[in-house]
């Protein structure tokens, strides 16, 4: 089910944002629901889509020798998976709902599709892309700090 623009106003990966470019994007924007316990994708699997949480948990985990470990809980407004717009590979993490969950996703061939007439959206996506896997990774290593 397509994804009104006024949903997408206050999620941070869309942060600055203009009525057009929300409304360019909101046309990618697909509305989907995942049941409690059911998996989106497992660690391994091939990426294509990015999505954000509208309503419910997700649970992120990785897969250990010891069988799977949960790393974090994700809830509404966290977005997850985004680097698979912009290439192609495998799923370092494996996610599921913990909670029923209203997702919105948000397909690489549509974001491609996009991308050849209205570059100038997806390039802002991109770079929100960017700047939450930055201040992931400044997370990490700050946590990673205090354990040494």
């Amino acid at each position: 089910m397509p994804v009104s623009a006024e949903i997408l106003k206050p999620l941070a990966i869309f942060a600055g944002f203009t009525e057009a470019g929300l409304n360019i994007m909101a046309q990618l924007c697909r509305e989907r629901d995942l049941s409690q316990g059911l998996s989106l994708f497992l660690p391994g699997s091939q990426g294509d889509a990015m999505f954000i949480v509208l309503s419910g948990t997700v649970e992120v985990f990785v897969a250990a020798k010891t069988g799977e470990k949960a790393v974090t809980g994700l809830g509404p407004g966290a977005s997850f998976g985004e680097l698979a717009l912009v290439r192609h590979g495998r799923r370092r993490v494996g996610t599921r709902a913990k909670t029923a969950c209203k997702l919105v996703e948000i397909r690489r061939a549509d974001f491609n599709e996009v991308l050849k007439t209205k570059p100038q959206a997806c390039i802002k996506l991109m770079l929100n892309i960017f700047q939450t896997v930055e201040r992931r990774l400044e997370a990490v290593q700050g946590d990673l700090l205090e354990r040494l």
